[in-house]
């Protein structure tokens, strides 16, 4: 993913957090921490895609808008945690099997 697409769907994550799905432009800004020439062309660029409706000082997200970050957060991939060989049993314990640790593996 390029840079100003994380940028862009962090933003809309942002406003989507929101209690009303808007917040002002100066606090976009302060939360993205960006330049402010990055910060407006990244808010007009996204208003054109019709994301977003600027509303004087307030940025507003849209239907649209909203449907990209639930698809955003439905396609993340979840890490799987890597474990190591030497952690990983051969065999597998039955229910109730007594279980005594190796003191080598503490």
């Amino acid at each position: 993913m390029k840079k100003s697409e994380i940028i862009s769907n962090k933003l809309l994550e942002l406003l989507f957090s929101s209690s009303n799905k808007t917040l002002q432009a100066y606090t976009l800004n302060q939360r993205l921490s960006i330049p402010p020439s990055e910060f407006f062309k990244l808010i007009f660029r996204l208003c054109d895609e019709d994301l977003l409706i600027i509303d004087g000082v307030f940025v507003k997200l849209t239907m649209a808008g909203e449907q990209r970050v639930l698809l955003n957060v439905n396609n993340r991939q979840v890490k799987k945690t890597f474990i190591p060989e030497k952690f990983i049993s051969k065999t597998e314990l039955e229910v109730n099997e007594l279980y005594i640790p190796k003191r080598s593996l503490l």
